[in-house]
Order: C-alpha cells, then structure tokens, then sequence
C-alpha cells in the first residue's frame, strides 16, 4: 500500500508541477511518471497476493499474473532500449511536455524486471521450501539501499550506472520498499522461514541482520563526513571504521548470546521439570504407598532438578518437631559436616527451612542458606560450599507427613514454576 500511495503521490507532483513531490531533494533527479505507475502497479499485486494463506480466487490471480507481467515488460523495453542505444518512448508518454529528457533509468529498469518476475513466482516453491521469488527480491532491495546510501553518503556512483540518468530517490526508496513487501509477504516459507520463526535461530537473525546493515551504514557516513570536514585522512578513518564496527558487533553479538543462554536455561529448567513429574509420578504407580516411594523421589527430584543434596524430614508427634529421616547425596560428594549436624538436629515449626515450609504449608526457596537469617546449619552449610535450597511439604490425604529439602553449590535465584509445582 505504501508503494501504491507513493507512486500516487508523485504523479500528483507532475500533474499540480510540484518539483518536492517527483524529487524529493532539490535539484535531484524526478520519478519518471511511468515509473510512478509502474510503481503502483507492482503495488497493487503485492496487496492482492496477501494476506498469506488465503488462495486467490483465479481471476484476480490471473489479473495479479498479467500486472506483474507489465511490470517485467516495463524493464525489459527500459533495459532493450539501452542497449540499442535508443529510446523505445514507452517512458515518454506522459506528461511529455514536462519531462525534459527524463527516462527511466537502467539499474530501475533492471530493478522492474526482477521485481516483476518475484511477483509472478511468488506462490512457487521448489524443493525444501525454496522461494526463487524471495532470492530475486534480495537483488533490487540491495540496489535499492545502495542507491539510498548515495544520495545519504552524496555519491552519485552508488545511485547511478555510468553517464547515464540515475535512480531518483523516490524510486530506491519504493524499490525497498517493494523488496521487503515481497520477502515479507510469506513470512512463513523460504528464506524468511529462518528470520520469523520463534526458535533461537530466528532471535539471533532478527537481532543482527538491522545490525549488520545499520552499524557499516552509519559509521560509513561518520568516515565521510570526517574526512570532508578534515578531521582524519582516509586511511586513519579505514581503521576507525573498521575498530568500531567491529567492537560494536561484538558488543551486539555477546548480549544476543547472553540473551539466548537465558532462553536456553529456561528451557532446560522446563525439561527438568517434566522430567521430575514424570519420574515421580511413575515411582507413585510402582510403590504401595507414599512412604515406600520417599526415597526413590527424593533421588530422582534431585537428580532431575540438579541438586546435590536432598533431606527427608518427618514429624516426631511426640515432641511436635522434625526429624531427618533420610538424605541422598549426588556423587562423589560425601558433605560429611552437614550430614552429622542433620542427623543430631531437629527443628520446630517455623524454625529452619524445614520448619519454615511446616509453618506455611507451602514450598520455599532460600537463594543462599550462608546468609539466612532463619538457618541455623549456615556455619555447617559454609563448610561444604552449599548455597541455594528448596523445600516443600509433603502431604497425603491424612494430613502433613514432612518436608523434604534440596540443596546447591550454587547461589539459585527462586524458580516460580518449580514452587508452582510442589
């Protein structure tokens, strides 16, 4: 629609002779008015192909064909014409008075051609999901942003072929404006398929590729405009260039990678997870009774959740307190200290993390058992290099039977779905 509304405009500038509206720029190049309609043709078919999914009714899909076609047609006449070395005049006859010797120019013409052909193979797809109409888009939107660059950088080489007319800026910017309407029009297939999907590839991509086109674009300007103004020769702005990209790449690429590990441990913190429900689950269906199968879970939630110890702590009704009654410990870590005071101690409700997790009924995490407050084994958990723990209560039908407790060498941030959990 943009491209449609843009091609509109300029011819609106030609018709009312308003010089801001075909150039943009002063003393640039005009749109060809021809290019403008030919614009809002290939603008048309790009908005009747979408939205994606949807298959055309096929006499608009014939319609959308045989537009795309002129606009082919109109850079192989505009390509033909220069290597003949004589205007064909398919780009003269409108506005002819006015035009002055403008003519579309060659790399628009071959532009048009590319474009023409990408919306024609749109819906084509070969093998592995190759879209030949998204790799001949790439084309005209790299010519495209190149001839911006010129009229950004003020070199006329970059937007212009030999002696001849060059691309108008209003043209670059409706040809990126076409390439990226075309790449984008099935984002779901082809190469997009890499950029759009939610997996780590496609954040890595979405996260660099406007990276590596803006950073080498802007520190390039910089370079030019420092040499122009005599703050460094060439070669001292080739370095800097060269130094900045480089460090801001990298910059970028470490927070990209610190970004997807978090991702990539919130996933495997997931797979633990199920892996704890289903080994716990399958233990219960095994076991005669809840008490036959303490144990057994007490390993397996802690091997699964990537803890090195793990405590059982049941009531004494007789003096109304916990008591360990088991622990597993991951080899080769023996933790003798914490296992001796564990075995000599026992904890009222609310006192220690056991008696925290009776006192609320709910599960509980501690970062850091060396700096609690409401740990009383902390000197003896300093000893081992334990850190992070979690416990829950353990309960059947007939009412509260424990806790069961786990530890870390680690300092562990609370994980909310694993508290969901228990």
């Amino acid at each position: 629609m943009l491209v449609i509304i843009g091609g509109g405009v300029v011819l609106v500038g030609w018709q009312l002779d308003l010089t801001v509206l075909t150039t943009v720029l002063p003393g640039r190049v005009a749109m060809n008015p021809v290019t403008a309609l030919t614009f809002a043709l290939a603008g048309g078919v790009l908005w009747l192909s979408c939205p994606a999914g949807l298959p055309l009714p096929p006499a608009i899909r014939r319609v959308a064909l045989a537009a795309a076609g002129l606009v082919m047609l109109m850079g192989v006449v505009t390509l033909a014409g220069y290597l003949i070395g004589e205007n064909p005049g398919l780009d003269q006859i409108l506005f002819t008075d006015r035009l002055g010797g403008n003519r579309i120019a060659p790399n628009t013409g071959l532009n048009f051609v590319l474009v023409g052909a990408a919306l024609g193979l749109l819906d084509w797809e070969v093998r592995r999901r190759y879209r030949p109409a998204q790799v001949l888009a790439l084309v005209p939107t790299a010519i495209a942003l190149t001839s911006l660059l010129g009229y950004v950088y003020e070199v006329g080489e970059l937007y212009g072929v030999a002696h001849y007319i060059p691309m108008a800026l209003p043209t670059a910017v409706g040809f990126l404006a076409l390439g990226v309407g075309i790449l984008c029009a099935r984002p779901d297939r082809g190469l997009m398929a890499v950029v759009t999907t939610e997996e780590a590839g496609g954040a890595l991509a979405r996260r660099l590729l406007p990276a590596a086109i803006l950073i080498p674009a802007v520190l390039g300007w910089l370079r030019l405009v420092g040499e122009r103004a005599g703050v460094f020769v060439t070669d001292v702005g080739v370095a800097i260039v060269l130094v900045l990209t480089s460090l801001l790449l990298g910059i970028l690429i470490w927070i990209t990678a610190a970004t997807l590990n978090r991702a990539d441990r919130k996933r495997k913190a997931g797979e633990r997870r199920l892996a704890t429900q289903y080994a716990t689950t399958h233990i219960l269906a095994e076991s005669g009774s809840l008490s036959d199968a303490m144990s057994r879970i007490l390993q397996a939630i802690g091997e699964s959740l990537d803890w090195v110890m793990g405590a059982r702590w049941s009531v004494d009704p007789e003096r109304n307190v916990l008591r360990c009654a088991e622990m597993w410990i991951a080899p080769p870590r023996v933790l003798a200290e914490f296992v001796a005071v564990n075995r000599r101690t026992s904890f009222p409700s609310g006192v220690g993390l056991p008696g925290r997790v009776w006192s609320s009924g709910r599960a509980a995490w501690i970062p850091d058992v060396v700096e609690d407050s409401n740990f009383p084994r902390a000197p003896f958990a300093a000893t081992e290099e334990l850190h992070g723990a979690f416990g829950f209560p353990i309960v059947e039908p007939g009412g509260f039977l424990g806790v069961m407790e786990f530890f870390s060498p680690k300092i562990r941030e609370p994980d909310e779905n694993l508290l969901k959990m228990f």
